[in-house]
Protein backbone atom coordinates (compact mmCIF):
# COMPACT_ATOMS: atom_id res chain seq x y z
CA UNK A 1 0.00 0.00 0.00
CA UNK A 2 1.30 3.36 -0.98
CA UNK A 3 1.98 6.30 1.60
CA UNK A 4 -0.73 8.13 -0.49
CA UNK A 5 -3.62 4.95 -0.24
CA UNK A 6 -2.19 5.27 4.02
CA UNK A 7 -2.87 9.29 4.29
CA UNK A 8 -5.85 8.77 2.43
CA UNK A 9 -7.78 6.21 4.88
CA UNK A 10 -5.84 7.66 7.68
CA UNK A 11 -8.21 11.38 6.96
CA UNK A 12 -11.31 9.07 6.51
CA UNK A 13 -10.80 7.36 9.55
CA UNK A 14 -10.51 11.18 11.60
CA UNK A 15 -13.06 12.32 9.26
CA UNK A 16 -15.46 9.68 10.51
CA UNK A 17 -14.63 9.70 14.00
CA UNK A 18 -15.20 13.68 14.53
CA UNK A 19 -18.31 13.15 12.96
CA UNK A 20 -19.15 10.63 15.44
CA UNK A 21 -18.28 12.76 18.07
CA UNK A 22 -20.42 15.13 16.74
CA UNK A 23 -23.28 13.07 16.05
CA UNK A 24 -23.18 11.78 19.58
CA UNK A 25 -22.85 15.76 20.92
CA UNK A 26 -25.87 16.70 19.01
CA UNK A 27 -28.18 13.91 20.28
CA UNK A 28 -26.53 11.00 23.33
CA UNK A 29 -28.96 8.04 23.02
CA UNK A 30 -27.15 7.02 26.66
CA UNK A 31 -27.35 9.82 28.58
CA UNK A 32 -30.39 11.17 26.31
CA UNK A 33 -29.06 14.83 26.10
CA UNK A 34 -29.47 16.88 23.43
CA UNK A 35 -26.42 19.10 22.99
CA UNK A 36 -24.92 17.88 25.96
CA UNK A 37 -28.17 19.04 28.41
CA UNK A 38 -31.34 17.05 29.87
CA UNK A 39 -34.53 17.86 28.98
CA UNK A 40 -34.89 19.79 32.05
CA UNK A 41 -31.71 21.76 32.19
CA UNK A 42 -33.50 23.16 28.54
CA UNK A 43 -37.08 23.42 30.19
CA UNK A 44 -34.78 26.04 32.87
CA UNK A 45 -32.80 27.84 30.61
CA UNK A 46 -36.25 28.23 28.04
CA UNK A 47 -38.30 29.35 31.11
CA UNK A 48 -35.63 31.77 31.87
CA UNK A 49 -35.36 33.24 28.27
CA UNK A 50 -39.59 33.09 28.02
CA UNK A 51 -39.45 35.59 31.04
CA UNK A 52 -36.26 37.66 30.06
CA UNK A 53 -38.18 38.50 26.87
CA UNK A 54 -41.64 39.08 28.08
CA UNK A 55 -40.02 41.58 30.87
CA UNK A 56 -37.94 43.28 27.66
CA UNK A 57 -41.43 43.41 25.62
CA UNK A 58 -43.08 44.97 28.84
CA UNK A 59 -40.81 47.60 29.46
CA UNK A 60 -40.46 48.44 25.79
CA UNK A 61 -44.33 49.08 26.00
CA UNK A 62 -44.10 50.84 29.01
CA UNK A 63 -41.61 53.29 27.66
CA UNK A 64 -43.63 53.89 24.47
CA UNK A 65 -46.97 53.93 25.92
CA UNK A 66 -44.91 57.25 28.07
CA UNK A 67 -43.51 58.92 25.15
CA UNK A 68 -46.99 58.85 23.27
CA UNK A 69 -48.33 60.36 26.34
CA UNK A 70 -46.19 63.25 26.15
CA UNK A 71 -45.64 63.70 22.42
CA UNK A 72 -48.30 65.65 20.78
CA UNK A 73 -48.97 65.22 17.09
CA UNK A 74 -48.88 69.13 16.15
CA UNK A 75 -45.82 70.62 18.03
CA UNK A 76 -43.48 69.52 21.31
CA UNK A 77 -44.49 68.98 24.46
CA UNK A 78 -41.78 70.80 26.46
CA UNK A 79 -40.84 74.54 25.24
CA UNK A 80 -40.62 76.04 28.59
CA UNK A 81 -36.69 75.52 28.42
CA UNK A 82 -35.50 78.48 26.31
CA UNK A 83 -37.59 81.05 26.84
CA UNK A 84 -35.84 83.52 24.44
CA UNK A 85 -34.81 82.30 20.71
CA UNK A 86 -31.24 82.55 19.46
CA UNK A 87 -30.54 85.02 16.48
CA UNK A 88 -28.02 84.36 13.91
CA UNK A 89 -26.79 86.05 10.92
CA UNK A 90 -26.02 85.82 6.99
CA UNK A 91 -23.46 85.38 5.48
CA UNK A 92 -21.31 83.20 7.43
CA UNK A 93 -17.46 83.10 6.99
CA UNK A 94 -17.51 79.46 8.80
CA UNK A 95 -20.00 77.76 10.68
CA UNK A 96 -17.19 76.67 13.10
CA UNK A 97 -17.14 80.64 14.30
CA UNK A 98 -19.24 82.20 17.32
CA UNK A 99 -19.56 85.19 15.47
CA UNK A 100 -20.10 86.37 11.89
CA UNK A 101 -16.85 87.40 9.81
CA UNK A 102 -16.72 89.34 7.01
CA UNK A 103 -13.80 90.38 5.51
CA UNK A 104 -13.73 92.16 2.10
CA UNK A 105 -12.79 94.87 -0.49
CA UNK A 106 -14.94 97.13 -1.29
CA UNK A 107 -15.58 97.27 -5.34
CA UNK A 108 -13.53 94.15 -5.71
CA UNK A 109 -15.97 91.11 -6.79
CA UNK A 110 -13.68 88.42 -6.24
CA UNK A 111 -13.04 89.33 -2.59
CA UNK A 112 -16.43 89.65 -1.82
CA UNK A 113 -18.37 87.01 -4.58
CA UNK A 114 -18.22 83.61 -1.56
CA UNK A 115 -20.35 86.59 0.41
CA UNK A 116 -23.16 87.03 -2.03
CA UNK A 117 -23.57 84.16 -3.41
CA UNK A 118 -24.06 82.65 -0.55
CA UNK A 119 -26.84 85.20 0.75
CA UNK A 120 -28.10 84.59 -3.10
CA UNK A 121 -28.58 80.97 -2.26
CA UNK A 122 -30.36 81.68 0.90
CA UNK A 123 -32.76 83.90 -0.05
CA UNK A 124 -33.42 81.79 -3.37
CA UNK A 125 -33.98 78.49 -0.84
CA UNK A 126 -35.47 80.31 1.38
CA UNK A 127 -37.83 82.54 -0.35
CA UNK A 128 -37.68 83.46 -4.24
CA UNK A 129 -37.99 79.93 -5.20
CA UNK A 130 -41.41 79.21 -3.50
CA UNK A 131 -44.93 80.33 -5.19
CA UNK A 132 -45.76 82.74 -3.12
CA UNK A 133 -48.72 83.51 -4.90
CA UNK A 134 -50.73 80.17 -3.94
CA UNK A 135 -53.39 81.74 -2.99
CA UNK A 136 -54.46 78.33 -1.20
CA UNK A 137 -51.31 78.66 1.23
CA UNK A 138 -50.35 82.25 1.60
CA UNK A 139 -51.31 85.93 2.22
CA UNK A 140 -50.21 88.90 1.66
CA UNK A 141 -50.19 90.71 5.51
CA UNK A 142 -50.30 93.91 6.73
CA UNK A 143 -48.16 94.64 9.54
CA UNK A 144 -49.38 93.02 12.96
CA UNK A 145 -52.21 91.38 11.26
CA UNK A 146 -52.33 87.67 11.63
CA UNK A 147 -53.36 85.27 8.54
CA UNK A 148 -56.54 83.68 7.61
CA UNK A 149 -56.82 80.37 8.86
CA UNK A 150 -54.76 77.87 7.40
CA UNK A 151 -52.56 80.23 5.73
CA UNK A 152 -49.35 81.89 6.36
CA UNK A 153 -47.73 85.18 5.65
CA UNK A 154 -45.92 86.07 2.61
CA UNK A 155 -42.35 87.14 2.61
CA UNK A 156 -41.62 89.00 -0.70
CA UNK A 157 -37.52 89.75 -0.41
CA UNK A 158 -37.98 92.89 -2.72
CA UNK A 159 -40.67 94.32 -1.06
CA UNK A 160 -39.60 93.88 2.59
CA UNK A 161 -35.22 94.02 2.13
CA UNK A 162 -35.28 97.42 0.33
CA UNK A 163 -31.34 98.53 -0.78
CA UNK A 164 -30.52 94.45 0.87
CA UNK A 165 -32.59 93.15 -2.22
CA UNK A 166 -30.25 94.26 -4.91
CA UNK A 167 -27.67 91.71 -6.73
CA UNK A 168 -24.65 92.55 -4.82
CA UNK A 169 -26.08 93.63 -1.55
CA UNK A 170 -24.10 96.20 -0.85
CA UNK A 171 -20.92 94.75 -0.90
CA UNK A 172 -20.01 96.96 -4.22
CA UNK A 173 -20.21 99.84 -2.54
CA UNK A 174 -18.26 98.67 0.62
CA UNK A 175 -21.61 99.03 2.44
CA UNK A 176 -22.72 95.22 3.88
CA UNK A 177 -25.66 94.23 3.80
CA UNK A 178 -26.59 91.57 7.04
CA UNK A 179 -29.15 89.67 7.52
CA UNK A 180 -30.58 88.50 10.83
CA UNK A 181 -33.20 85.61 11.98
CA UNK A 182 -35.40 84.59 14.52
CA UNK A 183 -34.76 80.65 15.17
CA UNK A 184 -37.74 79.23 14.98
CA UNK A 185 -38.98 78.37 18.49
CA UNK A 186 -42.64 76.84 18.67
CA UNK A 187 -45.52 79.02 19.79
CA UNK A 188 -43.23 81.72 20.56
CA UNK A 189 -44.77 85.60 19.65
CA UNK A 190 -42.89 89.15 20.61
CA UNK A 191 -44.45 90.86 23.53
CA UNK A 192 -44.83 94.64 22.95
CA UNK A 193 -43.13 96.81 25.58
CA UNK A 194 -45.53 99.06 27.55
CA UNK A 195 -44.99 102.91 26.47
CA UNK A 196 -42.54 103.63 28.98
CA UNK A 197 -40.04 100.63 28.81
CA UNK A 198 -39.63 101.08 25.19
CA UNK A 199 -35.59 100.70 25.11
CA UNK A 200 -33.75 104.26 23.88
CA UNK A 201 -31.83 101.92 21.34
CA UNK A 202 -35.46 101.26 19.39
CA UNK A 203 -37.39 104.21 20.27
CA UNK A 204 -37.50 106.38 17.42
CA UNK A 205 -38.15 103.21 15.08
CA UNK A 206 -40.11 101.25 17.74
CA UNK A 207 -43.60 99.60 17.20
CA UNK A 208 -45.27 97.50 19.08
CA UNK A 209 -46.53 94.90 16.31
CA UNK A 210 -42.96 93.65 16.04
CA UNK A 211 -40.04 92.91 17.25
CA UNK A 212 -37.15 95.66 16.82
CA UNK A 213 -33.43 95.55 15.81
CA UNK A 214 -30.89 97.84 16.89
CA UNK A 215 -27.11 97.38 16.50
CA UNK A 216 -23.88 99.03 18.43
CA UNK A 217 -20.30 98.64 18.55
CA UNK A 218 -19.17 95.81 21.08
CA UNK A 219 -16.32 98.34 22.55
CA UNK A 220 -15.81 101.99 22.63
CA UNK A 221 -13.61 101.59 19.60
CA UNK A 222 -15.91 99.49 18.07
CA UNK A 223 -18.67 102.12 18.89
CA UNK A 224 -16.79 105.02 16.55
CA UNK A 225 -15.62 102.75 13.54
CA UNK A 226 -19.32 101.14 13.12
CA UNK A 227 -21.15 104.36 11.65
CA UNK A 228 -24.42 104.24 10.19
CA UNK A 229 -26.74 101.75 9.22
CA UNK A 230 -30.48 101.30 7.97
CA UNK A 231 -32.47 98.36 9.00
CA UNK A 232 -35.17 96.86 6.58
CA UNK A 233 -38.05 96.54 7.27
CA UNK A 234 -37.33 99.67 9.78
CA UNK A 235 -39.75 97.96 12.07
CA UNK A 236 -37.72 94.89 12.10
CA UNK A 237 -39.51 91.17 12.76
CA UNK A 238 -43.41 91.73 12.21
CA UNK A 239 -45.34 89.85 14.61
CA UNK A 240 -48.54 88.70 12.13
CA UNK A 241 -45.59 86.20 11.55
CA UNK A 242 -46.08 84.48 14.85
CA UNK A 243 -46.34 82.07 16.54
CA UNK A 244 -44.39 79.32 14.63
CA UNK A 245 -46.35 76.44 15.10
CA UNK A 246 -45.46 74.14 12.74
CA UNK A 247 -47.74 75.67 9.93
CA UNK A 248 -47.34 74.28 6.04
CA UNK A 249 -45.12 76.62 3.45
CA UNK A 250 -44.32 78.57 7.16
CA UNK A 251 -41.84 81.21 6.02
CA UNK A 252 -39.67 82.82 8.93
CA UNK A 253 -39.24 86.79 8.50
CA UNK A 254 -35.81 88.22 8.33
CA UNK A 255 -34.08 91.51 8.60
CA UNK A 256 -31.60 93.08 6.92
CA UNK A 257 -28.96 95.62 8.15
CA UNK A 258 -27.40 97.73 5.80
CA UNK A 259 -24.22 99.55 7.23
CA UNK A 260 -23.53 102.53 5.37
CA UNK A 261 -20.10 104.11 6.30
CA UNK A 262 -18.09 101.12 8.36
CA UNK A 263 -14.36 102.51 8.86
CA UNK A 264 -12.24 101.41 6.65
CA UNK A 265 -9.47 98.89 7.11
CA UNK A 266 -10.64 98.35 10.30
CA UNK A 267 -12.22 94.77 11.70
CA UNK A 268 -15.34 96.53 13.61
CA UNK A 269 -17.07 94.33 16.22
CA UNK A 270 -20.96 94.57 16.25
CA UNK A 271 -23.68 93.33 18.74
CA UNK A 272 -26.76 93.18 16.89
CA UNK A 273 -30.09 92.57 19.09
CA UNK A 274 -33.54 91.86 18.70
CA UNK A 275 -36.08 94.07 21.48
CA UNK A 276 -39.44 92.53 22.44
CA UNK A 277 -40.61 92.64 26.15
CA UNK A 278 -40.14 88.41 26.56
CA UNK A 279 -36.68 88.69 25.01
CA UNK A 280 -33.86 88.20 27.61
CA UNK A 281 -30.34 89.02 26.52
CA UNK A 282 -27.93 85.92 27.50
CA UNK A 283 -24.80 87.42 29.23
CA UNK A 284 -23.40 84.38 28.70
CA UNK A 285 -24.29 83.56 25.31
CA UNK A 286 -24.08 85.83 21.83
CA UNK A 287 -26.78 84.43 20.22
CA UNK A 288 -29.46 83.81 22.84
CA UNK A 289 -31.25 87.32 21.74
CA UNK A 290 -28.91 88.45 19.90
CA UNK A 291 -26.05 87.80 17.49
CA UNK A 292 -22.30 89.32 17.35
CA UNK A 293 -20.82 90.48 14.21
CA UNK A 294 -17.00 90.98 13.27
CA UNK A 295 -17.04 93.06 9.58
CA UNK A 296 -14.06 94.20 7.50
CA UNK A 297 -14.32 96.70 4.98
CA UNK A 298 -11.12 97.42 3.14
CA UNK A 299 -9.93 100.36 0.34
CA UNK A 300 -10.00 98.06 -3.06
Amino acid sequence: MSDEEEQKITFRQKAGKQWRGFSKFVWNPESREFMGRGSLSWAKIGLFYLIFYICLAGFFAINMIGMLKVIEGDGPYLTQYLSTPGVSAKPTASSSKKAMEVSFKAGTSNSYDGYTDQITSYLDKRYNDVDQDDSDTYEDCELGVAPSDGKVCTFRVEDKLGDCATEDYGYDQGQPCVFLNINKRFSWSPVPYDDDDIPAAVADNYNESAAAVACEGYHGADERNLGSYVVYPSYGFGSEYYPFSNQYGYLAPIVAVKFLNLTRNEEVRIMCRVYAKNIDVDKDSFAIGRTQLKLTVKDP
